[in-house]
């Protein structure tokens, strides 16, 4: 890291021992979510890959290097506690692999690793297929297209199919009001004043109740009819159901409810992002459009489908570099300890960004630019939108193969062109579109 280690910090009561700190008063660093990307970014390229600000009472450490972040990620891994994020999240998935912790998060993994083999996920390239192709069929007569609705869809079809194993969702359009209220609220959750906002009796608040209400009820629903059924399946709804705790009973309903709610909350939402920004992408470089076209027309979208699709993977994959879906991953330090040398106090939130590092330009040659081409060869945790160590994302291989088989058969059946500039990223939760995404759709 050489001349860039040096770590500054806003000034702040009671200010925490570690790196320095930028003078920028509080509400100029981080003004609101609109801004936090930039934010983030401009104390990348002025202070360095070390940063500490305060945000109300709370202070928060930004490490972007890629050495600095695998030692948040994998060396410092059991200093550091789940942070603020992932509390807020559980008051939605419960115990579900996002929010558990030690033996029980270990275990879980163990469980439903299998559904998410690549041999396992080999034999749901028919489901994505099929679902994409219902998908466009309702595009050759429309004329235009708001893709986030779309592909959100697509996602929601296809997660119902690989991890529930085709258990029907009674109310797509109720679970999708859902998922919006749940994100709405975790932002919320994740400001200073956020728990106690959380206790008052407000729109935003009774919205997250019935939403909570109606994703536990319908996953309940939905496990006691596959247990009654005792269907098997590759899906990881059966490989719950199946499983056995250490004394061999069977795994508590609502564990499986927490667990399956995590597996389609993030699977739908990372997909459905993705996908959605890479298209949005690919309109402005019809280049790697048409590129994409033929490359889906010389392969064989099967089984090994994403062994033939290597350049639109890697279209993919640069989507996800420039738009990751994950934009932070927060920690919380469990005890004092030290990143990079720096000292980190017990109790401080430490973040590490895939915006920030993806678009670092001593890692990428062109950052800002959408370039599949590009790689950079410095360091693995250079590009991780799938967070990385014993917490990364277990869905991301499945992700990946969704967004590329789904990206491929749309480039070779339409030419999709912008209606607009692109909405700007909101940094929630998750990066999602600031709004519609509308694109013309043309027949090829």
């Amino acid at each position: 890291m050489g001349e860039r280690r040096h770590m500054a910090t806003v000034a702040a009561p009671r200010t925490p021992p570690g790196p320095p700190r930028p003078r920028n008063p509080v509400r100029r660093v981080l003004p609101a979510k609109r801004d936090r990307l930039a934010a983030m970014t401009a104390l990348r390229d002025r202070y360095g890959p070390a940063v500490r600000f305060p945000v109300g009472p709370l202070w928060f450490y930004l490490f972007s290097d890629p050495d600095l972040v695998q030692e948040v990620l994998v060396g410092s891994a059991e200093d550091m506690a789940l942070g603020r994020m992932h509390g807020a999240v559980g008051r939605i998935t419960g115990d579900g692999l996002f929010s558990s912790t030690g033996d029980l998060h270990r275990r879980q993994r163990r469980i439903v690793q299998p559904a998410f083999h690549r041999s396992s996920i080999r034999t749901y390239v028919d489901h994505i297929d099929a679902r994409t192709e219902a998908m466009l069929d309702t595009w050759e007569h429309a004329g235009r297209v708001d893709i986030v609705r779309e592909t959100t869809a697509l996602a929601m079809h296809v997660v119902t199919d690989t991890i529930l194993g085709g258990e029907r969702i009674e109310d797509s359009d109720a679970m999708y009001e859902w998922m919006g209220a749940g994100v709405e609220w975790l932002d919320s959750m994740l400001t200073p004043l956020g728990p106690a906002l959380a206790k008052l009796p407000n729109r935003r608040n009774r919205a997250f109740d019935r939403a909570s209400d109606g994703l536990r009820s319908t996953f309940e629903r939905m496990i006691a009819l596959r247990r009654a059924e005792g269907r098997e399946g590759p899906d990881a709804l059966w490989a719950l159901l199946s499983a056995t705790d250490e004394d061999g009973a069977p795994l508590p309903d609502d564990l499986i409810r927490d667990e399956l709610i995590t597996m389609v909350l993030a699977g739908q939402e990372t997909t459905a992002i993705a996908l959605s920004w890479t298209l949005r992408l690919l309109a402005d470089h019809p280049e790697a459009e048409e590129r994409i076209a033929a490359e889906a027309r010389a392969a064989t979208l099967d089984d090994g489908a994403l062994d033939a699709l290597t350049w639109t993977r890697r279209c993919v994959e640069e989507g996800m570099r420039l738009y990751p879906p994950a934009w932070v991953v927060s920690r919380i330090a469990a005890r004092d300890t030290t990143i990079g040398g720096w000292e980190v106090p017990k109790g401080v939130n430490v973040f590490a960004s895939p915006w920030v590092t993806h678009r670092d330009p001593e890692l990428w040659p062109d950052p800002e630019r959408f370039a599949p081409e590009q790689v950079s060869s410095r360091h693995k945790f250079a590009y991780f939108p799938f967070g990385g160590g014993a917490r990364k994302c277990i869905g991301s291989t499945l992700a990946v193969w969704e967004a590329t088989i789904a990206l491929a058969l749309i480039a070779r059946r339409v030419r999709l062109r912008p209606e607009g500039p692109p909405p700007p990223p909101v940094a929630q939760l998750t990066l999602r579109p600031g709004g519609p995404i509308w694109m013309s759709v043309a027949s090829r």
